[in-house]
Order: structure tokens, then C-alpha cells, then sequence
């Protein structure tokens, strides 16, 4: 009899835990799109050539580039437009940015919330998010801003850290693996094809147990260090070592953190030393995205 109160006391405890972290994730949700935006977003012409926004791009350390026509929005430039082996060519550099531009969503509407913005990041499976604020001119959703607005919930949520959404629950993507002795103009390739944008790599003597990772900044910032000479360049010259991850156990505002806080945008997920896959923050806003919509059945 003791056993069973027992358990009916935990459920209803977990019910209670579940009940509060709802409440938090529907006041969390509910801050307005246009409170979130990047506050002066980099912009570029689309008949700039790619050279200079790629200067542009390895100098401020930027994810993308907003590209404008007078005031109307093109698309918008992003890293992995220059992750292609054409990227040690006087040609590619001289093309137009509207050659590589990416097309953006439809701007979200006046009033619109974050729960709105992370719906339409999920249609559209992009970050990169436009919003139309009430007599102000388009802007674009800050991922730093958003995780910041999230952090601040941190401590309330915690206290149901039973109930809160751990990150093994995330849609993980396989990582491409590559040998630490892989030419670099091997590894640009898999980079541009890989669903994490990034690479992890290892010595084939010790097949899993990762030494570094190369991801599209990488290939950016070295690439306008040494230009031409990457070619004779190994993944092992500029992969970043050790490389950071987070234990599938942790929930997914450690992951916020980790993503936003100490600037990365993969996270390796691991459990028992193993790689089990990689999250962006797509994943992450994706997941946050799923789990208000679980909390509301």
C-alpha cells in the first residue's frame, strides 16, 4: 500500500512539474518578434562582388550578410556560400553576391511572437527570420538575442529539471567523419554537403574518438589567411581541438547555453565518450518549437 501512495505521489508531483514548465514556456514564447531583432544588421549590395563580402565575412566573423536593394531585401548571404572548392579562384571571387544569395521566408507580421518565429523557422527550415515591425523598416531575428531571452527562464524551469526536454530527444544529424591527414580541398566538399555543415575529424588509427572539427568559419578565416597555399593545407592544420560537446542527459537550455554563450554553432552529442550526432541551433529552436506543442495537448 506504502508503494503504491508512493507512486501516486510522484506522479502528481511530475504533473505539477509539468503543469509549471508549460506556464513558463507559453510566457517565454509569447515575447514579441520585434523585440528580438539584430540591431544593426551587415548589408551589402547584390552586384557587390563576393570578394568583398567575403572580406567582410572573415573580418567581423559574421554567419551572413543581409542583401539589400535600397530598402527591399534580396536574400541573404551566408557562410556556406563560399564553402566550395571554387573558393581559391580569382573567377568565383568575382562574381556577384545575387550568384549565391539565399532566398528568405516571408517577413513575419507586426506583432508577431517568438512562437510565431520559431513555427516559421520550422516551415521554412531556416533561421534567418524577417520581421515587419509597426513604422519601422525590416529586420532580422537575432539567434544571440533569442538565446539570451531564453537563459533568462533558465533558473525557473530548473526547478522541474525531471520534466525538462533532454537533448538526446533532439533530431540529432549523423556527423561526417574524415581523417585528420584528408587534403583540405578533399574536406571543403564534404563540408558543403554535410546536414551540420561541418566535419569532425580523426585518426584513422583510432576510428571515433574525435581530435578536431572544421566547420564553414574555419574554412573562411583560413582561407583569407593563406589564400592559394590552403591547397597544400591538411584538415589537421586548422581544425579546432578539443572538439566541444554536451552529454546527452543535459536538457535543452544547457544547450542553449553552450551554443550561444561561448559563441558556438555545433554541438557534438555525446554519451559514454561516444559521438551520438551534431545539433545547430536550428535544432535547438526546432526542438523548443516541438516542445511547446507537446505542452499544449
Amino acid at each position: 500500500m506504502a508503494g503504491i501512495i508512493e507512486r501516486y505521489l510522484e506522479r502528481r508531483t511530475q504533473r505539477k512539474a509539468r503543469a509549471r514548465l508549460r506556464a513558463s514556456l507559453k510566457d517565454m514564447l509569447a515575447m514579441k518578434a520585434c523585440d528580438l531583432l539584430q540591431p544593426h544588421p551587415e548589408e551589402i549590395l547584390p552586384s557587390a562582388q563576393l570578394r568583398v563580402a567575403f572580406k567582410r565575412m572573415a573580418e567581423g566573423k559574421l554567419e551572413s550578410i543581409l542583401v539589400m536593394q535600397g530598402k527591399e531585401p534580396q536574400g541573404i548571404l551566408l557562410e556556406s556560400a563560399f564553402i566550395t572548392p571554387q573558393i581559391l579562384t580569382a573567377t568565383f571571387m568575382s562574381q556577384p553576391v545575387s550568384s549565391k544569395l539565399t532566398q528568405l521566408a516571408p517577413p513575419l507580421p507586426p506583432g508577431a511572437t517568438l512562437a510565431d518565429a520559431f513555427t516559421h523557422m520550422v516551415t521554412h527550415k531556416t533561421i534567418h527570420i524577417l520581421v515587419q515591425c509597426k513604422d519601422a523598416p525590416l529586420g532580422i531575428l537575432s539567434s544571440s538575442k533569442i538565446a539570451k531571452h531564453l537563459d533568462t527562464y533558465y533558473s525557473i524551469v530548473t526547478e522541474e529539471v525531471d520534466v525538462l526536454p533532454k537533448v538526446k530527444r533532439f533530431d540529432l544529424v549523423q556527423p561526417e567523419w574524415v581523417s585528420i591527414t584528408e587534403p583540405l580541398e578533399h574536406v571543403i566538399p564534404l563540408i558543403a554537403s554535410s546536414a551540420s555543415g561541418s566535419v569532425i575529424c580523426h585518426d584513422t588509427s583510432d576510428p571515433g574518438n574525435p581530435r578536431g572539427i572544421i566547420t564553414p568559419r574555419d574554412i573562411i578565416q583560413e582561407t583569407y589567411r593563406y589564400g592559394s597555399d590552403l591547397r597544400t593545407l591538411k584538415a589537421v592544420n586548422i581544425m579546432k581541438h578539443p572538439v566541444v560537446g554536451i552529454e546527452a542527459q543535459k536538457d535543452l537550455f544547457e544547450a542553449n547555453r553552450l551554443l550561444f554563450q561561448r559563441g558556438f554553432r555545433r554541438l557534438a552529442v555525446t554519451e559514454s565518450n561516444v559521438v551520438l550526432g551534431i545539433i545547430t541551433p536550428y535544432h535547438l529552436f526546432s526542438f523548443l518549437h516541438k516542445t511547446a506543442q507537446e505542452a499544449k495537448d
